[in-house]
């Protein structure tokens, strides 16, 4: 397969999501109505909505929700607990396994929602108490695992009567495997992914006007797709605060927005841009480049390194010459006929 043909994929997906417009150049919405958008959106969503309603029927008491970052996860999560209008507490930064047991018991009957505190998943003790907390009955026997002073205050054990739910971007490292598979058995174990198409499809359906729209419309074919889900909910919101920043500024907004777009490229094409920046390179250029540069050391592992990024996406063939071909940082037409 030509090294360009993920490319040309994506590119046909950024076409397949620029501005539709009628006779009179006015933007049209994709979603058309409020109803058809809602149903949109939460057919990505439905398994958190699920999993939540599962917790305020007494259905479950437990729920992980895992998904790259700017997918909606955060979000889906907070509109379905008030939705459901379910008592809930965030925790989020570095919860020790001592402090669990006194946040289990200070809030107590409320939904716990713990983001990105992958932390309490990996070591033994942590995960031996939120099994407690989750056993399927209705009573639910935690006791204190730990007997410091910081924990005189609290009793030496209590019945726990809340919901638990983990949301996290990724869960790497796990030294206790099988444990942490008894206590995700014990819940939803809900994981978040959408391709590029249905992020654009998700982006373009939550603008709640026409101008949300021809911003969001403008970042999506202008953005320099670099991996899974380089353009997320999140590189759209901080184009809407920027365009608000050029507005009150009296300034280009499209200008304003290309420029931050150019910052959120990857650490693969951020080390390249000052070869390929101005435009497409030969490999043997890029290969020189990079040994020059002290990056790599040898010619073979450069070889190498251009190979893994055309797969991954960091960087794009540009012409169709077997051997040292262009590359460049951005998708590119190639006739593979002649070799441009």
């Amino acid at each position: 397969m030509p090294a360009n043909d993920k490319s040309a994929d994506q590119q046909e997906g950024l076409k397949s999501f620029i501005t539709a417009t009628n006779s009179t150049g006015t933007i049209v919405s994709p979603a058309g109505n409020s109803s058809s958008t809602s149903a949109t959106i939460n057919g990505y969503y439905r398994a958190i909505e699920r999993a939540i309603e599962k917790m305020k029927l007494r259905c479950s008491h437990l729920c992980f929700i895992q998904g790259r970052p700017g997918t909606g996860k955060s979000y889906q999560i907070r509109r379905c607990l008030k939705d459901f209008d379910m008592p809930h507490i965030e925790i989020s930064g570095d919860v020790s396994e001592a402090y669990l047991y006194r946040v289990l018991y200070e809030h107590n009957g409320k939904t716990i929602w713990f983001k990105d505190v992958v932390k309490l998943l990996k070591g033994l003790r942590s995960i031996e108490l939120l099994k407690a907390a989750c056993e399927t009955q209705e009573k639910r026997l935690v006791c204190k695992l730990n007997y410091s002073d910081d924990q005189r205050d609290l009793p030496d054990h209590f019945y726990f009567k809340g919901n638990l739910i983990f949301d996290f971007n990724s869960l790497v490292g796990l030294g206790f495997r099988e444990d942490f598979e008894a206590l995700a058995s014990r819940g939803d174990y809900i994981e978040i992914v959408l391709s590029f198409s249905e992020i654009c499809e998700i982006m373009r359906a939550i603008c709640e006007n026409d101008r949300e729209l021809e911003v969001t419309d403008f970042v999506i074919s202008h953005f320099n797709y670099c991996g899974f889900n380089g353009l997320n909910l999140r590189t759209q919101r901080l184009a809407l605060k920027t365009v608000e920043y050029a507005r009150q500024k009296d300034v280009d907004w499209q200008q304003e927005v290309k420029e931050e777009l150019r910052n959120q490229r990857s650490s693969v094409q951020k080390v390249l841009y000052p070869i390929l920046g101005d435009g497409p390179a030969r490999t043997v250029d890029v290969k020189k480049y990079l040994i020059r540069s002290g990056i790599i050391s040898t010619l073979r592992t450069a070889e190498r390194r251009i190979h893994d990024w055309l797969e991954l996406g960091d960087i794009f063939r540009a012409s169709g010459e077997e051997r040292n071909f262009m590359v460049s940082l951005v998708p590119v037409p190639i006739n593979f006929d002649n070799g441009q």
